[in-house]
């Protein structure tokens, strides 16, 4: 296994393609979410709630540990991408923070139908936070995770 300095989370060659696949699947979760509010399916609405939290969830725990740890430890020492990298983990904790919250909102409400109203238009508007979320990240962040040197 190598490793990035001291820090003991190896290098996965797979591991942007996951965070890719994992990126894929959590904007589907979404649109499907956004199709069945519209169709007024409440108890589906929940489930998939519940399914897109623990996707979502997963990802982040992934995204946070085997990502941004070890990103943080391959560049220990150079000031300006640890900059960088503050300033990314900054913005993506808060869009994380804010699609959990509103996950956590309406799945500790007794949904009915005239829920599913303000929830789509909530949705909506996190949706394109995420995916321009998704979109940064993939631009900025994943370029950074490179094996260590020998």
């Amino acid at each position: 296994m190598r490793y990035a300095s001291d820090i003991k989370i190896p290098y996965k060659q797979k591991l942007i393609p996951e965070l890719v696949h994992e990126n894929r699947l959590i904007l589907a979760a979404i649109q499907l979410l956004l199709a069945r509010i519209r169709e007024g399916d409440v108890q589906t609405v929940r489930r998939l709630m519940v399914d897109l939290k623990k996707t979502a969830t997963d990802h982040f725990i992934k995204e946070n540990i085997s990502l941004y740890v070890y990103i943080k430890a391959l560049y220990k020492g150079e000031v300006e991408k640890q900059r960088q990298l503050q300033e990314l983990k900054q913005e993506m904790s808060g869009v994380q923070a804010m699609l959990l919250q509103f996950l956590n909102c309406y799945l500790n409400k007794n949904l009915i139908a005239v829920d599913l109203i303000p929830l789509g238009k909530e949705l909506m508007v996190i949706s394109e936070v995420v995916v321009n979320r998704i979109r940064h990240e993939q631009e900025q962040l994943y370029p950074l995770y490179l094996p260590p040197s020998q």
